[in-house]
C-alpha cells in the first residue's frame, strides 16, 4: 500500500511540475502571438489613417468629402477594434494562465492527500470566450481597415 501510494504522490508530483511548466509556455507562446496580430492591425489601420490625412493634405486633387469621412471613420473603428482586441487578448490570458495555475495547485493538493478543489473549467471557459472575442476583433479590425482603404480609393478617383 505504501509503495502504491508514494508511487501516486511522485504521479501527482510530475503533474504539479508540468502544470506549472505548461502555464509558463502557454502564457508565453499567447502573448508573442498575440503582439505580432496586435502591432499588424494598429500599424495597418493608424498607418493608414496617417497615409491618407498626409494624402489629404498634399494632394492638389479634388476629393469627394463625403468618401474622405467614411474612409477616416472606417479605418478609425478599424482601430478601435484593434485596441478591444488588445484588451481581450489580456483577459484570456489571464484567464488561461489562471486555469493553468489552478491545475498546478490542483496537482500539489493531490501530492499532499488534501481533498481540495482548484478546478480550472470555469477559467477555460473564460479564456475560450475572451479568446474568440479577440479572434472576432482582429478580424473585423482587419476588414475595417480593407473597407477604409476602399473607400479612400474612391474619394481620391
Amino acid at each position: 500500500m505504501t509503495s502504491e501510494h508514494d508511487t501516486s504522490r511522485q504521479f501527482a508530483r510530475q503533474n504539479y511540475e508540468e502544470f506549472l511548466a505548461e502555464a509558463g509556455r502557454r502564457l508565453e507562446v499567447l502573448s508573442s502571438i498575440e503582439q505580432a496580430l496586435l502591432k499588424a492591425t494598429f500599424a495597418v489601420n493608424g498607418g493608414g489613417i496617417i497615409a491618407f490625412l498626409t494624402f489629404l493634405g498634399n494632394s492638389q486633387k479634388v476629393m469627394e468629402p463625403r468618401a474622405a469621412f467614411w474612409a477616416l471613420l472606417w479605418l478609425g473603428i478599424g482601430l478601435a477594434f484593434a485596441l478591444f482586441a488588445a484588451f481581450f487578448a489580456y483577459i484570456s490570458n489571464r484567464a488561461y494562465h489562471s486555469a493553468s495555475v489552478s491545475d498546478a495547485w490542483q496537482a500539489q493538493a493531490e501530492m499532499h492527500d488534501l481533498e481540495e478543489d482548484h478546478s480550472s473549467t470555469e477559467d477555460m471557459k473564460i479564456g475560450d470566450r475572451f479568446e474568440m472575442a479577440f479572434s472576432l476583433a482582429i478580424g473585423l479590425s482587419t476588414l475595417l481597415f480593407l473597407v477604409g482603404i476602399f473607400v479612400a480609393l474612391d474619394a481620391i478617383t
